[in-house]
């Protein structure tokens, strides 16, 4: 039997901007797999791991700004959402996640593949819904019409996020002989969002203008942002007109700006307590998300506790990680940009102060060039990796080490967008997240530079009959967990490489055959090159595996925090 409100769900969903759907296979879900399928207003994939289909959802909403709807079948399968549902929350990613669900009344009763679904994302989702089970009651219709454009509404609205439709079906639900689908878009009812900017108030810009009139010594901290040309251009001039440092980790997407501080997680750590002092904002703005210099936060938390704190950003709940905070402003950091133009030019010393020392980091990192007399560092091979990268690509960064080498790094000169799963900063779902780009823009080159662990964690990704054309890997295998290896704690117990490290002797030659990949191995310098004219040539459906020396890691490391 065809379930007639099961079909309005992709009509709903078109008119609500989804393009895109990922679809788990499994027979309760049968009713929205033959209704997102046979409505051809929606570009419909498959993908069997729930939990690399949800990360690669996540990755072509991130690649287009658009929501994507993922649906799957009961039971377990909705529990391997949970890791893409945590990064899209918390990275306010639109997924519109649909559940099939048992019947109510077998809940608890032992029945197959049937768990407590209902708000099973309650935690970390911005909504959570559930379709009536009985929908022959006009009332109930029209309740299941007006849930769906709520959360396709909900999932949009800014804060953008992740909102659940969970669905519980009856037996029977596939069609019956002689049975067709007919999708009634015109007589769907659709509910209109109108979504406007939030702009601030003259009298509550007057009292922000006398706070930083106040404050000689001015620091902007970008967090975690998406790419955006024209926000980019403002902020560095308005930054460089009224000599201001922008604190700019790799992920803010803004280490071009023309007062970009790029390296603050090189020279924090030692600099003497009279730098330090000298260092200290009087007035700390900051927007996006979260940083990654563990350095920086340090500073700014240890010595930055009476400074002001504006952040600027509309959020759901109010975060604080330096310890500070004293404003929170509800508007985008365009409107901010564009409502403080008239305010006045500061002091250039304190913008020399924080040049200087980045000056000195840069000299650090071009010192660290390839030895061939030495085994190969991550260091090295994550500078020319990013160094080679064609203009206009997307570079995705694993969590856990190859974040942080290229965030030493940094992309000054480059024209490339950075992506990472910063959200909750795991080690899963970074290789389908990157796949979802790819799948998404096939004209945009796409490169992910990720550990041995993060690869082989989320191997899954590559398991889908889609081609990979512009979509590249490159796996630095150094046989383990390596920041383990490097960071103080763990890397003094004797427990180490077991336990913390897990040393594993794979490599991915398996995985690149078992997927159809090309595969290129390297082991020195030489290697490397060829590598690199690979990357340069923006050549996908490629595996391209390094393998690192542990100890040389370690040397550079530290020699990186003398």
């Amino acid at each position: 039997m065809i379930l007639e409100h099961i079909n309005q769900i992709p009509v709903i969903a078109a008119a609500h901007g989804v393009t895109r759907a990922i679809l788990s296979p499994g027979s309760r879900v049968a009713p929205l797999t033959l209704a997102f399928t046979r409505y051809k207003k929606i570009n419909c994939y498959t993908l069997s791991d729930e939990r690399s289909a949800a990360f690669t959802a996540m990755g072509m909403s991130e690649a287009t700004n658009e929501p994507v709807v993922i649906a799957c079948t009961s039971g377990t399968a909705a529990s391997n959402y949970i890791p893409a549902v945590t990064e899209a929350y918390y990275k306010n990613i639109p997924l519109v996640i649909l559940t099939a669900d048992r019947p109510p009344e077998w809940i608890d009763q032992w029945d197959g593949q049937t768990i407590r679904q209902k708000d099973l994302y309650s935690n970390h989702i911005k909504r959570s819904f559930e379709l009536p089970v009985d929908v022959s009651h006009p009332d109930a219709q029209w309740q299941v019409n007006r849930i769906l454009n709520e959360a396709f509404i909900e999932a949009k609205k800014t804060p953008s996020g992740p909102v659940h439709i969970n669905i519980p079906l009856r037996e029977p639900f596939y069609p019956g002989t002689g049975e067709t689908y007919h999708f009634q878009e015109e007589s769907t009812h659709i509910i209109k969002p109108v979504e406007s900017k939030s702009n601030i108030e003259k009298s509550i810009l007057s009292e922000l203008e006398k706070e930083y009139e106040k404050a000689e010594k001015i620091l902007i901290l970008a967090g975690q942002s998406d790419y955006d040309n024209t926000i980019y251009k403002h902020l560095s001039k308005w930054a460089a007109d009224r000599n201001i440092p922008v604190i700019a980790d790799i992920i803010s997407n803004t280490f071009n700006c023309d007062t970009a501080i790029t390296k603050g997680d090189i020279f924090l750590k030692n600099i003497t307590e009279e730098e330090k002092q000298s260092l200290v904002p009087d007035l700390i703005i900051s927007f996006g998300k979260s940083t990654i210099s563990k350095n920086m936060k340090l500073f700014l938390r240890d010595n930055a506790i009476k400074s002001d704190h504006w952040h600027i950003g509309i959020t759901d709940y109010i975060s604080d990680p330096f310890k500070n905070l004293t404003r929170v402003i509800r508007a985008d950091i365009e409107s901010f940009i564009s409502s403080t133009e008239e305010w006045e030019i500061k002091d250039r010393s304190y913008l020399k102060q924080w040049t200087e020392k980045e000056i000195e980091a840069d000299h650090k990192i071009d010192s660290l060039k390839p030895n061939p007399e030495k085994p190969l560092n991550e260091l090295v091979v994550t500078k020319e990796v990013i160094t080679n990268l064609p203009d206009n690509s997307n570079l995705h960064l694993a969590n856990s080490m190859p974040v942080r080498w290229a965030n030493f790094i940094s992309g000054k000169g480059k024209n490339i967008k950075i992506y990472a799963n910063r959200g909750t900063s795991g080690i899963d779902g970074t290789i389908s997240t990157a796949s979802g780009h790819a799948l998404a823009n096939k004209k945009k080159f796409n490169l992910v530079l990720t550990g041995d662990l993060s690869f082989f964690y989320d191997r899954n990704a590559l398991w889908h009959n889609y081609t990979n054309e512009n979509f590249c890997i490159v796996m630095m295998n150094n046989h383990g967990g390596g920041i383990f290896g490097l960071i103080a704690g763990p890397s003094d117990q004797p427990e180490k490489e077991e336990w913390f490290e897990t040393r594993q002797k794979l490599t991915a030659k398996n995985t690149a055959s078992d997927f159809g990949f090309n595969y290129i191995s390297c082991n020195n310098i030489e290697d490397l090159e060829s590598a690199l004219e690979s990357i340069r040539n923006s050549k996908g459906n490629t595996i391209i595996e390094i393998f690192t020396d542990k100890d040389e890691n370690k040397k550079v490391f530290q020699h990186l925090r003398k």
